[in-house]
């Protein structure tokens, strides 16, 4: 017989070995198993003290000496059943102790995925996710502020007249807060206010679904974009965005 049938069981190798040769040789001295398997002595009394200690080896001593002899191959069963109480018993203490365990753990942070556009294919790609986005979430209401319509409409405006077209087609409702004086492409689904002046930035914030773009002119025709994907964070921003809306003014 293989060795490997009683590994599978859970035995080590150095038992396996010990245990077949054990009964094989029917009563043996540590000393004679030792050269019969070609394991050292000290392995071999650990053997047979974890084998002794499963009840599937015993010894007598004659002669003042030990003569090891293997359990019966039934009380294999024995040991596999003793293992499967044992296990049903460590799986009780621990169910009665995991909820203890999850209220120690610390709570786990939202996962950020971030990403960074430059340039006209830049912002064709981050205007097309806003749309992907605002129908994936379309309980999540899209806001903008420090809208600069007109600057990315000069940057590319065949592609942004489709943008806005097909934004209006889709339904998508938002609000926008820009400041004066920027040309605004008028929708029926957008509400429009001017930002008051302290509030008004260089950078262009939109937030939509469970992201957060925010878009900054490095020169005259490049923009450079920065899209955060975490609920959390688009959710703060759209707080902000509400204290600001309550203090603008209405459009003219």
């Amino acid at each position: 017989m293989d060795a490997s049938v009683l590994v599978a069981l859970g035995f080590s190798k150095i038992e396996a070995k010990t245990y077949l040769a054990l009964l094989k040789a029917g009563s043996s001295t540590a000393a004679s198993l030792a050269k019969k398997v070609s394991i050292s002595r000290p392995n071999i009394y650990d053997a047979l003290n974890q084998l002794m200690a499963h009840g599937l080896a015993s010894y007598a001593i004659k002669n003042n000496k030990r003569f090891f002899q293997a359990s019966p191959p039934e009380k294999i069963l024995d040991f596999l059943r003793e293992r499967e109480e044992r296990v049903r018993e460590q799986q009780r203490i621990f169910q009665e102790a995991l909820p203890v365990l999850q209220s120690l753990a610390a709570p786990s942070l939202p996962s950020v995925n971030v990403q960074v556009y430059e340039g006209r294919e830049g912002t064709r790609t981050a205007f097309n996710d806003v749309l992907r986005e605002c129908q994936k979430h379309p309980e999540k209401e899209m806001v903008c502020f420090g809208a600069a319509s007109g600057e990315f409409r000069k940057l590319d405006p065949i592609f942004h007249q489709k943008h806005y077209a097909e934004r209006e087609r889709l339904g998508i409702k938002g609000r926008y807060l820009y400041h004066p004086g920027v040309d605004i492409v008028h929708s029926p689904t957008i509400q429009f206010r001017v930002l008051p002046e302290a509030h008004q930035s260089p950078a262009v914030t939109w937030v939509y679904g469970f992201k957060t773009s925010i878009w900054l002119k490095l020169e005259p025709e490049k923009w450079i974009g920065i899209v955060i994907e975490n609920e959390r964070l688009a959710d703060a921003y759209r707080e902000y965005f509400d204290l600001m809306w309550s203090a603008a003014k209405p459009e003219n």
